[in-house]
């Protein structure tokens, strides 16, 4: 039986405090592979080495192009922590989403937040970059000075503008020409699909005969690809904040940015309504156009946040970047009612 949860949500709720989960590596389950040629990376031994001092981390070995199989291999990053309890039921694999988003460094900054006490001392942790992420043959892109320049550069036209509006693109193309001059061997393979299968792969090497699996965002899509593809091999599978794969990538983000606009109200209103009690720093009336033009107004570089270094993919804070303030002034020139 195939036990899936499907949660409305936008992402994951990060956590930063690591925990201190006790140590020990799994079995890998004795299982014929989906093909012959793909048997030595089911039955790999699993290999794994303590790291930041409570978890085990290592490296899995999986094919670079599974429509040949016996060719160049890469190696997907994995973290690991053994139930609390001492005795596991099972494995649970998390991904954080993104897509891009590191699931070790996830792990590894937020084990206490990650489902509830209960769940920790009843199944293992693990937490893996996807193929293409961090330690797991990553992109590469642009250098990290030049990545937070197209990020949290200044704006070199009017917000909004034709001229903003051609920067970005030409921004854009930079930023896939580089992609595509720097990572020319992993690029071509970097897909949900073959994602997928590297996760077959770490189920088996991990022990488990069935995957139990918790998805955010991103997340859930490549749940949902990896259960059509070993429909059989699925135990638990809880898809939070789910990706609609029928929809395009322009019609996902503008229902992001609906449910930004919605959040957004909705704090506003609970900080006026609870001022006194929360020391809310607004006044007045709820006027999102005011609020837009305000942060138009200073600017990025004059908001204080978490800043995200370009050459990290740290998880914990996203910082206010000139995309934000675009999304911002796109919400208020197109929502018909801002006042309530």
């Amino acid at each position: 039986m195939v036990a899936t949860l499907l949660l409305t949500s936008c992402t994951a709720v990060n956590g930063f405090f690591a925990g201190t989960p006790p140590t020990g590596v799994p079995t890998p389950i004795a299982e014929i592979a989906p093909s012959p040629q793909l048997q030595s990376y089911y039955s790999q031994p699993l290999s794994l080495a303590d790291c930041n001092g409570t978890f085990k981390c290592g490296n899995i070995s999986v094919p670079l192009d599974y429509a040949n199989p016996t060719g160049a291999e890469i190696t997907v990053a994995v973290i690991f922590a053994e139930a609390t309890s001492g005795t596991a039921k099972g494995t649970i694999f998390f991904n954080p989403g993104g897509p891009g988003s590191s699931g070790v460094q996830w792990v590894k900054d937020g084990y206490d937040q990650l489902g509830t006490a209960n769940l920790r001392a009843n199944y293992n942790v693990v937490g893996f970059d996807p193929r293409g992420v961090m330690g797991s043959s990553p992109v590469k892109c642009l250098s990290a000075k030049d990545t937070d320049k197209m990020l949290y550069g200044p704006l070199t036209a009017p917000l909004g503008s034709k001229a903003d509006l051609a920067n970005s693109i030409n921004q854009a193309k930079k930023f896939a020409a580089a992609c595509k001059k720097n990572s020319t061997k992993i690029l071509p393979h970097v897909d949900t699909v073959s994602a997928a299968r590297d996760i077959d792969i770490l189920r088996a090497v991990f022990g488990d005969s069935k995957l139990n699996y918790l998805g955010y965002s991103y997340g859930t899509f490549l749940g949902m690809t990896y259960a059509t593809l070993f429909a059989n091999k699925v135990g638990h599978l809880v898809l939070d904040g789910v990706v609609d794969p029928t929809i395009s990538n322009e019609q996902q983000s503008l229902g992001q940015l609906k449910g930004f606009d919605f959040e957004l109200k909705a704090f506003l209103t609970d900080c006026l309504k609870h001022a006194k009690q929360v020391a809310c720093p607004f006044k007045g009336n709820l006027d999102l156009n005011k609020f837009a033009a305000v942060i138009e107004k200073y600017g990025a570089a004059k908001i204080p946040y978490v800043r995200m270094e370009a050459s990290t993919n740290l998880i914990g804070g996203q910082p206010f970047s000139m995309q934000n303030l675009r999304e911002v002034n796109a919400m208020a020139k197109n929502t018909a009612s801002w006042c309530c």
